[in-house]
């Protein structure tokens, strides 16, 4: 009982301290930022500045992950998730992953992602959706691309649904049908998500 009381305090301490050194760090990144820019060392100000962004969409990805549900539609989150920083002109991925047995479920939300505009593309124009292998479905009001594959144990299903800038990938995998793929998607607050990455 004591050690699991030290533990927890231990714990609590060092992520106090990680969360105090990440605000630190956004202000000597802005103040850094400022006095490049007044010194006209624009490039490094610049440098600082996207150093800026990529911290303020890595905390935006992490309200997101609070965002996800701890099950959908049967299937129960496996992991706690993970938000990864992308490069500078990419946000970040916000991934996290559901099973109901041996079927599996992931979801990776991906901010500024360069696939949105082709995705818009292809939603736009269904009629050159690749037949039976891709179709256009709604997900809570927002058009979305179903793609199916095939692999050794019969068909893997893609979910991918552009919003703004944002991208929210769904992958079944080891037998997760595409009804399956869609009623999880449907349980998602999407309209959350996408009022959190504006």
């Amino acid at each position: 009982m004591r050690n699991n009381m030290k533990r927890l305090i231990l714990t609590a301490c060092t992520l106090t301290a990680i969360y105090t050194a990440k605000a630190q760090d956004f202000k000597a990144t802005l103040a850094e930022a400022k006095t490049n820019y007044n010194a006209g060392k624009l490039a490094e100000a610049r440098f600082s500045m996207q150093q800026m962004m990529q911290q303020i969409d890595e905390k935006a990805g992490q309200e997101v992950l609070k965002a996800y549900p701890a099950e959908l539609a049967g299937f129960k989150a496996s992991d706690a998730g993970n938000v990864n920083g992308s490069s500078a002109s990419f946000g970040v991925n916000i991934i996290r992953s559901y099973k109901i047995g041996d079927k599996e479920i992931e979801i990776r939300t991906i901010t500024n992602s360069p696939l949105v505009p082709s995705i818009n593309a292809m939603l736009g124009a269904s009629a050159f959706l690749g037949g039976a292998d891709q179709k256009l479905v709604r997900i809570s009001g927002y058009k979305a691309l179903l793609q199916k594959s095939s692999s050794d144990t019969g068909y893997n299903y893609q979910l991918q649904i552009p919003m703004g800038n944002t991208l929210i990938s769904l992958e079944g995998e080891n037998g997760v049908t595409d009804t399956e793929l869609i009623a999880a998607a449907q349980k998602l607050p999407l309209a959350d998500i996408n009022n959190l990455l504006q």
